[in-house]
């Protein structure tokens, strides 16, 4: 019999976290396999600890996190915790997350094809671009993440130092550059409350262009974890400092001219590769 197992970070978001465990109740367990649920939560202070203690799933391992450590910082631990128990693979998300109950099966029925060597991603963010059920693609988000146990022992867990942003994307780039395949499965349906961001629009030099509309602490780790998803040894990581970075600090500088000084923090501390939590939300 396999193990999965769940994990789900959560941070404040209480209402979320009911829905998400509503729907991880519901699921349908893959033939042969056991399901376990592993709740990492970020130090919330909105009553979830103490909810928790009342409504988690049979059997789930709940984490107590010290400090809010952002989603990265949480799936690193789930991820770790889950492999520390054996768990044949796992599969990841955040609180505002609602699988279908079929979400879990349909990466097993795509698996039995692929092969147990393969990473796959849920279908998080109503994507209709597929033309046999699923297809290949080399970066994923943490919404429904699935990666196998042998998988990880190649390449290691999530880093814990992003806070947010581009942890998913650094760790999916490990996992092709391994060599390892990720699918994306049509039927494996997550209904993701955040999945998309507002945006800055503006124009120049007669051209539409558009940037992320965040806080300035998100605009921080935006910023920042764009250069530090790659090596100082890899070719896009000089892409990123010489050339993209300058280019989004030039948006900012049209768009919102207040953020250029956090953004010009963050591009400071990615070149010199200082990662974790420093900016707090």
């Amino acid at each position: 019999m396999k193990k999965i197992g769940i994990v789900v970070v959560t941070y404040n978001r209480l209402e979320c976290l009911k829905q998400n465990i509503a729907a991880l109740k519901a699921l349908k367990a893959p033939e042969d396999t056991q399901l376990s649920f592993y709740i990492i939560d970020n130090a919330s202070t909105d009553g979830t600890p103490e909810w928790l203690k009342e409504n988690v799933p049979e059997g789930a391992k709940v984490v107590e996190m010290p400090e809010n450590l952002g989603g990265s910082g949480g799936f690193s631990t789930g991820v770790e915790t889950a492999y520390e128990d054996d768990m044949d693979f796992i599969w990841g998300m955040d609180d505002d997350a609602y699988p279908e109950p079929d979400a879990l099966v349909a990466i097993f029925d795509l698996m039995k094809i692929k092969g147990e060597e393969c990473c796959y991603w849920s279908n998080c963010n109503k994507d209709d671009y597929f033309k046999k059920g699923f297809r290949r693609v080399k970066q994923w988000m943490f919404v429904g993440f699935f990666v196998p146990r042998t998988v990880i022992d190649v390449i290691g867990f999530p880093r814990s130092d992003f806070f947010i942003f581009f942890d998913d994307a650094e760790y999916s780039d490990r996992i092709v550059d391994a060599g390892y395949r990720i699918y994306k499965v049509e039927k494996s349906v997550i209904n993701h409350k955040d999945s998309y961001s507002d945006k800055k629009v503006g124009k120049f030099l007669g051209k539409d262009f558009d940037f992320p509309s965040y806080p300035d602490w998100k605009m921080y780790y935006y910023v920042r974890n764009f250069i530090l998803r790659y090596k100082k040894s890899d070719r896009r990581y000089w892409e990123r400092v010489l050339i993209k970075t300058p280019k989004l600090l030039v948006k900012l500088l049209l768009l919102s001219r207040s953020q250029v000084k956090i953004a010009a923090k963050a591009y400071w501390h990615g070149i010199i590769g200082k990662s974790g939590k420093q900016v707090s939300p």
